[in-house]
């Protein structure tokens, strides 16, 4: 998306406009290894109650991967999508740890999705420096979190071997920046959230024609989505990817911007 104006007013009501669009596209299909399709809005997985870790500008913070020192368990920190195991969720006393919204819940193993990394590389391809210009900016975090970030906690030796296992459920960890329509440089760090998403819930929202979720959209138009979603992403075995609304070859009457595979882990 681009703009021809010259007008600095012009300018700022498209970047207005687009910014609310970047924030409307940050719902989430999830092909799950049971063959089913989950579709998760981000009003949905951004609701407060199922937030676990939060670290925002304001130098206050709930953690739940991050430890102490403002470091990240290694095995999480760098893919855009990969499995959470025992490590990362279990308590000093070997138990699942508690969900901090809820206490009859434990957090248990599954997959981590980083869409911080997917909406950077958004928001360069959908923006040019004209338009830039017009968004607002994101705040950095400028606290002790921001220089201790690249502490890197490492899983034990002993431990090793839960890397290689593919977790029993399919609980989704959902880590996403707090303003998703905000302009961002890739050598800083921003505001966060961290939600958990159960396995249950992804079963209660299954992208299928006679759901809730789809409202508004004909069972044509979700089993041609799902269609596309099998052909580009399932069989070719993809994990990830985006769906631009706004490309006028948009084969996807439902629409999503992420795409996230995780059946991949069982192949």
């Amino acid at each position: 998306m681009s703009s021809k104006s010259t007008s600095t007013t012009n300018i700022t009501d498209d970047a207005a406009k687009l910014a609310q669009e970047i924030r409307d596209m940050n719902d989430i299909f999830i092909m799950r290894p049971n063959g089913k399709i989950a579709y998760l809005t981000y009003d949905f997985y951004s609701n407060p109650d199922r937030i676990v870790e939060s670290v925002s500008s304001e130098a206050n913070s709930s953690r739940f991967f991050m430890h102490d020192d403002g470091g990240y368990p290694s095995n999480l920190y760098g893919p855009v999508v990969t499995k959470v195991v025992d490590w990362n969720v279990l308590d000093e006393n070997t138990q699942y740890k508690i969900h901090p919204k809820n206490a009859s819940e434990s957090c248990k193993p599954g997959y981590f999705i980083n869409l911080r990394r997917m909406t950077l590389d958004r928001l360069e391809v959908m923006t040019t420096n004209e338009l830039r210009a017009g968004m607002q900016a994101d705040t950095p975090i400028t606290h002790d979190l921001s220089r201790m970030q690249h502490k890197l906690h490492t899983i034990p030796e002993h431990l090793e071997d839960q890397l290689e296992k593919t977790p029993d459920e399919d609980n989704v960890y959902i880590a996403f920046y707090q303003h998703p329509e905000k302009m961002r440089s890739h050598d800083k760090f921003y505001s966060y959230h961290l939600s958990y998403i159960t396995a249950k819930e992804l079963d209660d929202n299954e992208f299928i024609p006679d759901s809730p979720i789809v409202q508004g959209n004909t069972p044509d138009d979700v089993n041609d989505t799902i269609s596309h979603l099998e052909k580009h992403y399932g069989k070719p075995k993809v994990q990830v990817g985006g769906i631009n609304p706004n490309d006028p070859h948009q084969p996807v009457p439902c629409i999503a911007c992420y795409v996230v595979n995780v059946r991949t882990f069982h192949s």
